[in-house]
């Protein structure tokens, strides 16, 4: 296995892969929360301030799950002429 030094721009395209996928899925997956939330807030009679709290709590946790796992799926990625590896001290 050769080691590469990470240059910026190697940098900048793994910060990249990471990004739009992380905020697209992230985005997905809270819109769709918020808005069977909304729905059963609603049906239930809470009021809007209690299911925009609710709705926003649950979009920020799966924010962070989705933005884990999309890094974990990075991690396996191939970047064309490199790849990570995690290697074991």
């Amino acid at each position: 296995m050769n080691e590469i030094d990470p240059t910026f721009l190697i940098a900048l395209r793994v910060w990249w892969a990471w990004c739009w996928r992380a905020i697209l899925l992230a985005l997905g997956a809270a819109f769709v929360f918020g808005f069977i939330v909304g729905l059963a807030g609603a049906a239930v009679g809470l009021d809007k301030n209690s299911i925009t709290y609710i709705g926003g709590a649950g979009g920020f946790v799966l924010g962070l799950f989705f933005s884990v796992h999309v890094m974990k799926r990075i991690l396996k990625k191939s970047f064309g002429h490199f790849r990570i590896a995690l290697i074991r001290q």
